[in-house]
């Protein structure tokens, strides 16, 4: 028992010593695809496994898509650092008795740089770009009121110039607070924990608002992220269909700040 013990200790001493000295920054292609998708994740700090509910569940959970009725629609942009922009547009149809289906398209431009070589350092006056492309399917089921299952088939596609590659909650009858947290465990990068909150007012018969805030990579080495922000409002019309528009604030340090919207619509 001593010896086990012994072993024990060693083990946990010896993870301490070594785990803050190796992070592999940088060494993973599709960056790309760890920004956020929507404006209520982003306002909540993206701490959102846990609670989406609506077509960004493309991105965080595909299990979430299992509470859409009928037929949903979104679409967000997002302007994001040094003139990259990123889109993201989706719709779904659920399927009595069988499931959800989804299909999404999320596209990061980077802008026109200009083109130097070691002749020509200011320039040569040609611009190029590069783009990137995630087009998913999905599909979710609800089993039983409590269980959900979903998964994800991605299309990844990077361009850059001439170069191209490819890869295959508290409830009462007018109000809800949600609370979320997300640990994450990357293999490109330290661990951190997002967390976030939820308030919406239900105005019965009209719609709702939604008040979000969150704090994005808490714990990671020397971050960049910091505090979100985010407002939602929510109108129906017309027999349930229900049109969504969801604003969030980003912090990133010296990389400034980041706005986003996005734009539902359930009929």
């Amino acid at each position: 028992m001593k010896l086990y013990k012994f072993i024990i200790i060693l083990t946990f001493l010896s993870h301490a010593a070594f785990s803050d000295d190796i992070h592999r920054y940088g060494t993973t292609a599709a960056n790309f695809l760890e920004i956020g998708i929507g404006s209520a994740s982003g306002g909540m700090g993206e701490a959102y496994v846990a609670v989406a509910n609506d077509l960004s569940a493309v991105y965080w959970n595909p299990a979430g898509l299992s509470s859409l009725k009928g037929v949903g629609i979104q679409f967000m942009i997002q302007p994001w650092v040094v003139n990259i922009n990123t889109i993201f547009a989706a719709g779904a149809v659920n399927v009595p008795r069988i499931g959800t289906f989804a299909l999404s398209l999320t596209q990061i431009g980077y802008g026109q740089m200009d083109v130097t070589t070691l002749a020509y350092q200011e320039g040569t006056g040609e611009q190029y770009t590069a783009n990137e492309l995630a087009l998913t399917f999905s599909f979710s089921r609800r089993l039983v009121p409590w269980f959900s299952f979903g998964t994800n088939a991605k299309l990844v596609q990077s361009n850059i110039w001439h170069a191209s590659a490819t890869v295959k909650p508290i409830v009462s009858n007018f109000a809800t607070l949600t609370l979320a947290a997300d640990a994450l465990h990357p293999n490109n990068n330290t661990e951190s924990i997002n967390i976030g909150f939820a308030f919406k007012f239900k105005f019965p018969g009209n719609g709702a608002i939604v008040f979000r805030g969150g704090q994005k990579a808490l714990y990671m080495d020397e971050p960049q992220f910091g505090l979100t922000g985010g407002l939602g409002l929510e109108w129906n019309f017309l027999n349930n269909r229900k049109i969504v528009v969801d604003y969030a604030y980003k912090t990133m340090g010296i990389l400034g700040n980041v706005h986003a919207t996005t734009i539902g619509l359930n009929f």
